[in-house]
Protein backbone atom coordinates (compact mmCIF):
# COMPACT_ATOMS: atom_id res chain seq x y z
CA UNK A 1 0.00 0.00 0.00
CA UNK A 2 3.06 2.31 0.69
CA UNK A 3 4.36 1.17 -2.48
CA UNK A 4 2.01 2.40 -4.29
CA UNK A 5 0.94 5.78 -2.11
CA UNK A 6 4.38 6.42 -3.65
CA UNK A 7 3.83 5.71 -7.22
CA UNK A 8 0.74 7.94 -7.39
CA UNK A 9 2.78 10.75 -5.42
CA UNK A 10 5.80 10.04 -8.28
CA UNK A 11 3.48 10.06 -10.97
CA UNK A 12 1.58 13.11 -9.75
CA UNK A 13 4.65 15.21 -9.62
CA UNK A 14 6.24 13.72 -12.97
CA UNK A 15 5.27 16.07 -15.64
CA UNK A 16 6.34 13.53 -18.68
CA UNK A 17 8.36 14.69 -21.40
CA UNK A 18 5.86 17.11 -22.95
CA UNK A 19 5.66 19.25 -19.50
CA UNK A 20 2.44 17.57 -18.93
CA UNK A 21 0.88 15.18 -16.63
CA UNK A 22 -1.48 12.10 -18.31
CA UNK A 23 -4.83 12.82 -16.87
CA UNK A 24 -6.70 10.42 -15.28
CA UNK A 25 -8.91 8.08 -17.52
CA UNK A 26 -11.56 8.19 -15.14
CA UNK A 27 -13.28 10.25 -12.91
CA UNK A 28 -16.44 10.56 -10.26
CA UNK A 29 -18.22 12.02 -13.51
CA UNK A 30 -17.72 9.13 -15.55
CA UNK A 31 -19.05 6.88 -12.70
CA UNK A 32 -21.90 9.03 -12.29
CA UNK A 33 -22.98 8.86 -15.50
CA UNK A 34 -22.62 5.15 -15.77
CA UNK A 35 -25.41 4.73 -13.50
CA UNK A 36 -23.16 3.82 -9.74
CA UNK A 37 -24.67 5.72 -6.84
CA UNK A 38 -22.13 8.16 -5.42
CA UNK A 39 -20.65 7.23 -2.36
CA UNK A 40 -17.42 5.44 -0.46
CA UNK A 41 -17.41 2.68 -2.96
CA UNK A 42 -16.00 5.79 -5.69
CA UNK A 43 -12.72 6.26 -4.05
CA UNK A 44 -11.57 2.42 -4.72
CA UNK A 45 -13.07 2.18 -7.89
CA UNK A 46 -10.89 5.43 -8.73
CA UNK A 47 -7.79 3.97 -6.91
CA UNK A 48 -7.83 0.93 -8.80
CA UNK A 49 -8.23 2.25 -11.63
CA UNK A 50 -5.10 4.45 -11.40
CA UNK A 51 -3.17 1.73 -10.53
CA UNK A 52 -4.22 -0.12 -13.34
CA UNK A 53 -3.35 2.70 -15.59
CA UNK A 54 0.17 3.84 -14.05
CA UNK A 55 0.68 -0.55 -14.15
CA UNK A 56 -0.10 0.31 -18.16
CA UNK A 57 -2.91 -2.37 -18.10
CA UNK A 58 -5.40 0.26 -19.25
CA UNK A 59 -5.20 2.66 -22.00
CA UNK A 60 -8.71 3.93 -22.74
CA UNK A 61 -11.46 5.36 -21.14
CA UNK A 62 -13.90 2.61 -22.21
CA UNK A 63 -10.73 -0.17 -20.30
CA UNK A 64 -11.42 2.11 -17.44
CA UNK A 65 -15.09 1.99 -16.89
CA UNK A 66 -15.10 -1.66 -18.01
CA UNK A 67 -13.25 -2.42 -14.91
CA UNK A 68 -14.89 0.22 -12.60
CA UNK A 69 -18.52 -1.50 -13.54
CA UNK A 70 -17.22 -5.32 -13.12
CA UNK A 71 -15.35 -4.18 -9.74
CA UNK A 72 -19.05 -2.70 -8.76
CA UNK A 73 -20.55 -5.23 -9.58
CA UNK A 74 -18.50 -7.79 -7.59
CA UNK A 75 -18.30 -4.97 -4.34
CA UNK A 76 -22.59 -5.86 -4.81
CA UNK A 77 -23.11 -2.43 -6.38
CA UNK A 78 -24.33 -1.55 -9.96
CA UNK A 79 -25.78 0.50 -12.32
CA UNK A 80 -29.66 0.34 -13.00
CA UNK A 81 -30.93 -1.59 -15.70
Amino acid sequence: AQYLARCRADYAADAGPAGLATPPLLTGKDLRQAGLPPGPLYGHLLARVEDEQLEGRLRTRTEALNLALRLAREAGASPPP
